[in-house]
């Protein structure tokens, strides 16, 4: 959330014709962002610390983009997104990044489903730290605490069945670290 602005990403549930795509809406009037090129599946999104930068991971994908954000620019009420470019190419780690965070450094933190493991990584897409987790299925990470330094990591159980639930006992648990740095802030909606 930017200058006090919600961001919409659509859901395609069934993962076909990539139909996802980021928008941001003006005074409930939703309009389309960037260069209008499809996503398959709007994970939660991230921004840089000085908020010039908008990322967004569709897993399927196995990539994390990013666009250029102007606060100020398109019709009343602002904010335009720039065209569409890779942050983070797939494949740089294991399994298949979903939700993210940003720290103060301008890193991206990304929850990798299937991969079992939060990736940092730098703001020219290499990685930086991979940090193990106890399941295979992390979904997303947020910082948390009053000095936002605490990695909060939630999972998933989605596709699991008894057998592979029965050996990932914490499946589906809620994690938190100190990862040796603090979160970049968000902004609050504005309404």
């Amino acid at each position: 959330m930017r200058a006090g602005r919600a961001l919409l990403g659509r859901l395609d549930a069934a993962q076909l014709h990539g139909r996802g795509r980021p928008a941001l809406p003006a005074r409930a009037r939703p309009r389309r962002g960037g260069d209008g090129r499809r996503i398959h599946r709007a994970q939660r999104p991230g921004w840089s610390p000085d908020g010039s930068v908008f990322y967004i991971a569709d897993s399927p994908a196995g990539a994390i983009f990013r666009y250029a954000f102007d606060p100020a620019g398109g019709a009343p009420g602002g904010g335009v997104l720039g065209p569409r470019a890779v942050a983070v190419e797939p494949g740089l780690a294991p399994g298949w990044p979903d939700g993210m965070a940003v720290d103060a450094e301008g890193c991206l933190w990304s929850a990798r489903w299937d991969g079992g493991c939060v990736v940092r990584f730098t703001p020219g897409g290499a990685v930086d730290r991979i940090v193990d987790m106890p399941v295979s299925r992390p979904t997303s990470c947020a910082f948390a605490g009053p000095g936002l330094d605490i990695l909060v990591v939630t999972s998933g159980t989605a596709g699991m069945d008894e057998a592979a639930r029965a050996a990932e006992p914490l499946a589906g648990g809620l994690f938190a670290f100190n990862p040796g740095v603090s979160g970049a802030p968000v902004g609050t909606f504005s309404g």
